[in-house]
């Protein structure tokens, strides 16, 4: 009893308690071995010199002595993967590598000879291409993979999608692609096929497509959402594409400028210039950064407009970022410009042309000719011609009129006959 209450855990030894130590063991047919990095010098010889000491383990702890370099790397490889992970989808990561002339020679070689992506990979896209311009009972999708089943992870399978120029080909390969083991629902599988429905005009599958990823639960970013608008665009369907447009803004989702670019050029080649003018005041508030193509657009669809003040606005904003513009806002610029007889306005935006350096059209030059004449600046005139013969730009029949009646004001009766002969030989009047 007494043993049991020394041994209890509630309560303290007793403070004199010392164990006995145990007795070592002796066992005289035990021989004690001692290591050393010395080999025994009463042992065999082989060969080696036995003052040198054993060479060092093949695998030690610590294979690296240049200060755990390699483990360095893998460390700092770890932290930026995670960093970038951490990012987002707003990660200013590289996406492409620079590659030397040589190693783009090597890079295109092996694209032709299908080395780029692995053999399977090839194979599995030359398979699947294959099916194009077959009927629909010899389309066996699952007889025709059977040979892929668990070859190929979801990035391989996502190149396998990419290569492909059919739309059934790819409609066919998804569908089995989601059968797959390594397949998981996700916003780029999805953008690969919206990107290829979009390009042949099928809006319905598209359309498809696009609510079953929201379905599977695949949130929409920019890109996907993006290639919807661009898909809309492309083909005409105007009035889906701002419909999708209020959706997105509703989400919160901001396209690139390359998207607003896309969406304002279809809406002007089809003459919808208010529209265009309502959509770039809704990119400005925005605040999308536009480039030289986007105000080429949107002066146009103001001067087409008639909304003259701001498009001089626009095209001095364009200015004050540094953005050189191209001969066409120029032209357009000038041209209204000696409408409303606003000539200093008109040689302003010549002379800003001319420091660029950027060539003047026949239209620009006929607007010139048209201001000199009726300011009755003849010599200006003239020498604008002479500019345009040096240049090689070729006169229509609207400044060669210009220019004989300039001649006859002057009295230069031969050369308006000889500008006259030159217009019926160079077929420019009936």
């Amino acid at each position: 009893m007494k043993i049991i209450i020394l041994e209890s855990p509630f309560l303290p030894p007793p403070p004199n308690f010392k164990p006995k130590p145990k007795p070592k063991s002796i066992n005289p047919d035990k021989i004690p071995i001692k290591s050393s990095i010395h080999p025994d010098p009463w042992s065999l010889s082989d060969g080696n010199n036995i003052s040198k000491p054993k060479p060092k383990s093949r695998n030690p702890k610590n294979p690296l002595s240049d200060d755990n370099a390699r483990r360095i790397i893998i460390a700092k490889a770890r932290y930026l993967s995670l960093l970038r992970k951490h990012q987002g989808p707003q990660a200013q990561t590289p996406k492409w590598i620079k590659r030397t002339p040589e190693q783009m020679v090597q890079y295109l070689e092996d694209d032709r000879n299908g080395h780029l992506y692995g053999k399977h990979v090839g194979a599995a896209i030359k398979r699947v291409r294959g099916l194009a311009g077959k009927k629909n009972e010899e389309r066996d999708m699952r007889l025709l993979m059977s040979g892929f089943v668990g070859k190929l992870s979801f990035r391989e399978m996502c190149v396998v999608l990419k290569e492909q120029k059919g739309w059934r080909e790819a409609r066919d390969f998804f569908s089995w692609m989601k059968l797959q083991l390594s397949y998981h629902p996700s916003v780029i599988v999805y953008t690969i096929l919206l990107r290829l429905y979009g390009q042949v005009g099928k809006i319905k599958l598209a359309e498809q497509t696009f609510l079953e990823m929201l379905e599977v639960g695949c949130e929409p970013d920019e890109v996907a959402c993006g290639t919807m608008l661009c898909s809309y665009a492309r083909w005409g369907h105007h009035r889906a594409m701002f419909s999708f447009y209020s959706a997105i803004k509703e989400r919160g989702i901001v396209v690139s400028i390359a998207v607003y670019n896309f969406m304002l050029s279809s809406l002007q080649k089809k003459s919808l210039h208010r529209k265009v003018i309502v959509l770039w005041r809704q990119m400005v508030e925005k605040r999308v950064a536009p480039n030289n193509f986007t105000y080429t657009v949107v002066i146009s669809s103001l001067v087409k407009e008639g909304l003259r003040e701001e498009a001089f606005k626009t095209f001095n904003e364009m200015r004050t970022i540094g953005l050189v513009p191209e001969e066409v806002i120029y032209s357009l610029l000038i041209t209204i410009s000696t409408k409303n007889s606003n000539w200093h306005e008109a040689m302003r935006l010549y002379e800003d042309m001319r420091s660029h350096r950027i060539v003047p059209s026949k239209f620009t030059c006929a607007s010139l000719l048209t201001m000199h004449y009726k300011t009755k600046d003849y010599s200006k005139a003239l020498s604008l011609f002479t500019q345009m013969q040096s240049k090689k730009i070729a006169a229509d029949e609207v400044i060669y009129g210009l220019l004989i009646r300039i001649y006859g004001k002057l009295g230069l009766y031969e050369d308006a006959q000889k500008t006259f002969e030159e217009t019926e030989q160079s077929g420019s009047t009936e």
